[in-house]
C-alpha cells in the first residue's frame, strides 16, 4: 500500500474570495489519495451560501466525502455574526465504509471535534483522523491531543491529520505509537504569517514515510502539507 496524505486548513476560503476553483487547484497540484481540511464552511453567509465540501469535492475530483460540523454559526451570532455550518472535512479517492463526528471537550472556546474514516483501501481498512485543536488555552489543547491518543492506541494503520495550532510536537508524546511528519528534525512552515509548523500529518508505525513538502500557495492562510507513504 502506497498513500499520498495531505491537510490543509483552508480559512473557509477567505483569503480566495471564496473561488474554491483556486482551492481544488492547490488540491489537484498535490493529488493526495486522502485529504484533511480544516475551517471548511457549508451554507455560511461569508462564503455566499456554498455547500464548500459538494462543490470543492467536485472541482477537485474526490467522490468520497466526510464533514464534520463544529460550530453552527447561527446559533453564535454574536461571536460570528454569520450563519450556517463551519468544521472539518476529509476527502477520499478510496470508500469511505463508516464514519463519525466526535466533538473534543473545548471548555468555554470554540468548540473542537475530530471525524474518524474508515476507508478501504483496495481492500485494507484504514483509520483516518482529521482535526482542529484548541488554540485559545494550552493545557486544554494537550487534553485533546490525549483524548486523541487514547483513540488511536488501539489502532494498527492510521494517520492523523489535523490543525494542531502546536508547534510543540512533545505535545504528540501522547501518542505512542506513532510518528509525525512535522518534527523537531524536518519542520515545515505551513503558516507562513509567523512561520510556525502548526499542520502536521500523524502516521501509524506500519507506515514508512516516503517523502513530504509543502506547496506554496496563497489561497489561504496556510499552505498544504503532504507526505507520501508506504506500508512495511
Amino acid at each position: 500500500m502506497k498513500l499520498k496524505i495531505a491537510t490543509y486548513n483552508i480559512a473557509n476560503g477567505y483569503w480566495c474570495g471564496h473561488d474554491m476553483q483556486k482551492l481544488a487547484d492547490d488540491i489537484l497540484a498535490v493529488s493526495p489519495d486522502i485529504i484533511g481540511l480544516q475551517e471548511v464552511d457549508r451554507f455560511c453567509k461569508r462564503s455566499k451560501y456554498i455547500d464548500t465540501v459538494k462543490l470543492l469535492s467536485e472541482l477537485a475530483g474526490y467522490q468520497y466525502t466526510h464533514y464534520t460540523k463544529n460550530i453552527f454559526l447561527e446559533g453564535d451570532v454574536a461571536a460570528y455574526g454569520q450563519e450556517g455550518e463551519y468544521g472539518t472535512a476529509v476527502f477520499s479517492r478510496y470508500p469511505i465504509v463508516s464514519a463519525e463526528a466526535v466533538m473534543l471537550d473545548s471548555a468555554n472556546y470554540e468548540q473542537r471535534g475530530y471525524s474518524k474514516c474508515i476507508i478501504d483501501v483496495n481492500g485494507e481498512k484504514l483509520t483516518f483522523i482529521n482535526t482542529h485543536l484548541t488554540y485559545e488555552n494550552e493545557e486544554k489543547r494537550k487534553e485533546q491531543l490525549v483524548c486523541l491518543a487514547e483513540v488511536l492506541k488501539c489502532e494498527e494503520a492510521f494517520f492523523l491529520t489535523g490543525d494542531f495550532n502546536t508547534e510543540s510536537f512533545a505535545d504528540f508524546d501522547p501518542i505512542t505509537n506513532a510518528k509525525l511528519t512535522n518534527n523537531e528534525k524536518t519542520r515545515f512552515e505551513s503558516f507562513p504569517a509567523t512561520k510556525v509548523a502548526i499542520d502536521n500529518i500523524v502516521y501509524s508505525k506500519g507506515f514508512n514515510l516516503i517523502t513530504a513538502n509543502t506547496l506554496p500557495s496563497t489561497a489561504s492562510d496556510h499552505i498544504m502539507l503532504w507526505a507520501e507513504f508506504e506500508k512495511i
